[in-house]
């Protein structure tokens, strides 16, 4: 019997279900990717909610037709594309990586213009970092990045003592904790 037969009482899987399910794990795959970019680069809140939101829908639709291809077609494998790849997205970030990998991409030019935490007085790049400001505080240099949420965050550079209030900050101040080395992120509620 030719390739176009029935075979087991199972229907031949149509192109157009197999192209459709490469092209969802494709979309998915790039909104994984640009997720891992938008959490670690401290990404605006608005960013990350559209992409969160856009990755559910995804998963969902995914979810729908990878069902229809289990139960009609048998397509196990097709269907398992998506799972893995958000599986993955997860793991990543419930181990922090996208915000190490960045950091370890960026930490050194960081390094270099906390020496002279000199603010351009606009957004720049800094490493692989939007850095919409720098301020010269409690004996360390700030590096706010961009989150759009109403608090001020990023990194700061503390090369001798540690900054004075480590932990939770006291109402209206800053909040440091421990990064790396000399380094330690902050939330700043002033």
């Amino acid at each position: 019997m030719g390739s176009y037969a029935v075979r087991r009482g199972r229907e031949r899987v149509p192109g157009w279900f197999h192209g459709g399910m490469q092209f969802l794990a494709l979309v998915v795959l790039l909104v994984c990717v640009a997720l891992f970019w938008q959490v670690g680069i401290d990404g605006r809140m608005p960013v990350l909610v559209a992409l969160w939101a856009a990755l559910g829908l995804l998963t969902a639709l995914a979810a729908l037709l990878g069902l229809v291809g289990i139960v009609r077609y048998h397509t196990f494998f097709a269907a398992l594309k998506v799972p893995l790849f958000i599986a993955a997205l997860g793991v990543l970030i419930w181990y922090d990586m996208p915000r190490e990998t960045i950091w370890q991409l960026s930490h050194t030019i960081m390094e270099r213009e906390a020496r002279e935490c000199a603010d351009p007085g606009r957004s720049t790049h800094v490493g692989l970092y939007t850095i919409v400001r720098m301020a010269a505080r409690d004996g360390g240099c700030l590096f706010y990045t961009k989150s759009g949420d109403g608090t001020g965050i990023g990194y700061a550079f503390f090369p001798g003592d540690p900054p004075p209030q480590l932990g939770p900050p006291a109402p209206h101040g800053t909040a440091y904790q421990p990064w790396h080395e000399f380094w330690y992120r902050f939330t700043d509620e002033a």
